[in-house]
């Protein structure tokens, strides 16, 4: 078990997290039952919630069992259980022929159960199934196709996996990313703000535009050692309070956060790390009319 679990092609991140279901220790409610807290129970993944427990999200599910059917059927895994312990040795003891092959059953199940989590996580009916394949084959091919970059042995054992899945098509789309005027008479600002190794060394800046994309003022400011949160809301706070300072009445704010974003939209609670700052923004809602998220690439 370990040893597929620390397979050398895995990140770390995904064989902690591995280790953590093997071990029965990730924060689910029949977990924390242990401990005496109880709460609601149920799991969302299913048409029918059933009750919240680490076999039930990574293996009885329906959404467990759609995705473990969807992949394993492709190329012949034989379920011999159903915990998630026989999910992982179905796929590490299936017989292959190349050693790529081998690669690709090793470190195929830890990603389906690392993206079986990451859609517990957002709840899962904001996520179709088909997105979910999408990614999941999204991040094998990453892993799979650099280490087998430069042979041959590699792409064409990935291909005739990828041959396998009859019915998968990835999916691509594509848009321009450029930095858009607010398309009214007033200025568009955008701040920015990094943490080297969050909680690190930060800073943070911006640029205040015109509605024709002129330049009228920018500003760049040391944070000490915060956050990458804390550095994104203190950046933006500098930036809104230098607008009032220079005496505009409305401006449009970016940032390229999406947690930033959605905290200010109210979509998300305000973590107690950033809440001084936030009460401070609520204060200059009347300067800012719009909080808006944009890609990196346009801020």
């Amino acid at each position: 078990m370990f040893a597929g679990v620390w397979y050398p092609l895995l990140p770390v991140k995904i064989s902690f997290f591995m280790m953590r279901v093997l071990r029965n220790r990730l924060l689910v409610a029949s977990a924390l039952g242990r401990l005496n807290v109880h709460g609601p129970s149920k799991c969302f993944c299913c048409l029918d919630p059933n009750s919240e427990s680490l076999e039930h999200i990574f293996s009885e599910g329906d959404l467990a069992q759609f995705l473990w059917a969807f992949f394993g059927n492709a190329v012949g895994v034989v379920y011999r259980g159903t915990g998630v312990r026989s999910r992982l040795v179905g796929w590490w003891s299936l017989p292959t022929r190349h050693s790529r092959m081998k690669m690709i059953h090793t470190v195929f199940p830890s990603i389906i159960c690392w993206h079986i989590w990451l859609a517990y996580l957002v709840g899962t009916e904001s996520l179709r199934r088909r997105t979910i394949c999408d990614r999941i084959m999204a991040d094998a091919v990453g892993l799979v196709c650099e280490k087998a970059e430069g042979e041959s042995e590699g792409y064409s054992s990935w291909h005739a996996f990828y041959a396998s899945l009859s019915g998968w098509r990835p999916r691509y789309s594509h848009r321009m990313v450029c930095w858009e005027p607010s398309g009214q008479a007033i200025c568009k600002l955008n701040t920015d703000g990094c943490s080297l190794g969050n909680l690190g060394k930060s800073g943070g800046g911006g640029v205040l535009r015109d509605a024709s994309g002129e330049l009228v003022f920018g500003f760049s400011i040391p944070l000490g050692e915060v956050t990458s949160l804390q550095a994104e809301a203190k950046s933006l706070i500098y930036g809104v309070q230098q607008c009032v300072l220079r005496g505009f009445s409305s401006v449009q704010v970016e940032v390229d956060s999406l947690l930033l974003a959605n905290i200010l939209q109210g979509k998300l609670k305000c973590p107690w790390l950033i809440r001084s700052k936030f009460e401070t923004f609520q204060a200059n809602c009347a300067l800012a009319r719009t909080v808006g998220h944009c890609y990196r690439e346009a801020n």
